[in-house]
């Protein structure tokens, strides 16, 4: 398969995750990337919990005389979404063909050990490690 093959089939290819933990050892996991718009979705998910902040430091002034902008972010808020994300990343990346395998009910039944090994090695293989880019999210409001 040609490289404009593999763009035209985009994220219909499955892969195979390996599972390496403790009462997992040598099971697998089809799964598939995730699309432009389904990766833009995730980061949404993440990124809504900053609400809008914005501050009135322009020019740096406030850094000149020794002092602070001051943003507040809820890190319950932040971390609940970021759970959402993690959820809808599981779910997408394992609906192949249109089929979903694991509903939301389903991978919030999973035992958490292997829910964040899953979560890891898809965010690993959709280039999505932490990428939660709040200085830019910031920057644009």
């Amino acid at each position: 398969m040609d490289l404009l093959d593999k763009i035209i089939a985009g994220t219909n290819d499955t892969l195979i995750m390996e599972l390496d933990i403790a009462g997992y050892e040598g099971d697998t996991l089809e799964y598939r990337k995730l699309s432009i718009n389904e990766t833009k979705k995730y980061q949404r998910i993440i990124n809504k919990s900053l609400g809008t902040v914005s501050t009135t430091e322009r020019n740096g002034f406030r850094q000149m005389n020794g002092q602070e902008a001051v943003a507040e972010l809820n890190i319950a808020e932040s971390s609940d979404a970021e759970y959402k994300a993690d959820i809808y990343l599981v779910k997408t990346s394992l609906t192949i063909d249109g089929k979903e395998s694991l509903n939301d009910k389903q991978i919030e039944a999973m035992p958490s050990i292997l829910f964040e090994e899953i979560v890891k090695q898809l965010k690993e293989a959709n280039n999505l490690n932490n990428t939660r880019d709040s200085e830019k999210e910031v920057k644009k409001s």
